[in-house]
């Protein structure tokens, strides 16, 4: 059968050789953003030749060993850990479980210096910032004068995605530089969202969700439009950045959780042990699986330029 529809660029070794020379940087978010990035260099790597690669870790920034086969285009793959986009107390890449979340909403030059020079820049960041309320932080964390105050969630969100658009207007070459946001990914808790009882979520689900157009509690339309208000802003003045909206489509993928067939950082209860769904991960998602398909989707959005 054939067909008229025009077939979307992936990433070939043809089409890896037409990005030679460039640095791209996924920032920041949880460890969804970290799953693409590890499925981006997989991708990467099935056109390089080398046997093995050395993944480099400093500070918040994890890169490809120059070393590495991605040398030989004179090219660079980094995945830059800033979880709220703006300095917070949650900037550590391994050590950032902290109840007490603090943002400096009006801060963001200790990322954004690692920026700087990139020719692709994709952000996200969304579920650090699932609460009701943000303690903000107005002084430094070394200030013992500094303000405090708690600000409703959607209000703190636009104040640090404020500080990032004024970063990006005066600090990139918007000739340069192509510029992503990912939009929020879902998570699959409330499984009497689907049509099973409630009280069980993603664990031991095999299949996705065929209910058109579903969208769970755990996605925040609102913030989704926090973001594209800031970028239709930054469009205006003269900056593009394009939104990928790989929200929907991961909406119906409740089967692609590692569930509990993940490292444990804690020693299990035996209310979890007896209970498997208390402790199932239902926020990142397996590898391979559904980050592979927001990496053809970018990948695409990269090639056509």
């Amino acid at each position: 059968m054939s067909s008229n529809k025009k077939k979307s660029p992936s990433l070939t070794e043809e089409g890896f050789e037409a990005e030679m020379g460039k640095k791209t940087q996924l920032s920041p978010r949880k460890w969804n953003l970290r799953n693409q990035f590890n499925y981006f260099v997989a991708m990467v790597m099935a056109f390089v030749t080398i046997a093995a690669i050395t993944l480099t870790a400093e500070n918040a920034r994890f890169w490809l060993e120059e070393s590495s086969a991605v040398a030989e285009y004179n090219a660079s793959i980094e995945f830059y850990w800033s979880p709220l986009l703006v300095e917070s107390n949650s900037d550590d890449p391994v050590h950032h479980r902290i109840p007490d979340r603090i943002v400096r909403a009006q801060s963001i030059e200790k990322h954004a210096r690692y920026w700087m020079g990139a020719d692709i820049l994709v952000f996200n960041s969304y579920l650090w910032w699932r609460r009701d309320k943000m303690k903000v932080l107005f002084g430094s964390f070394e200030d013992k004068d500094g303000i405090y105050k708690e600000i409703e969630i959607h209000r703190s969100y636009e104040l640090a995605l404020k500080t990032w658009s004024d970063w990006l207007e005066f600090n990139v070459d918007p000739l340069k530089t192509q510029l992503f946001f990912m939009s929020m990914s879902p998570t699959h808790f409330w499984g009497e969202e689907w049509g099973i009882n409630s009280g069980l979520n993603c664990y031991n689900e095999t299949e996705p969700i065929t209910k058109e157009n579903y969208s769970g509690r755990g996605s925040d339309h609102k913030m989704m439009q926090v973001v594209e208000s800031t970028i239709e802003g930054l469009s205006k003045r003269g900056v593009n950045v394009q939104i990928l909206n790989i929200t929907q489509l991961s909406e119906y993928r409740k089967d692609g959780h590692p569930s509990v067939y993940r490292k444990q950082w804690e020693p299990l209860t035996k209310e979890q042990l007896a209970n498997p769904s208390r402790y199932a991960d239902c926020i990142h998602w397996c590898l391979p699986g559904v980050p592979d398909v927001w990496n053809e989707l970018l990948s695409a959005y990269i090639l056509s330029k």
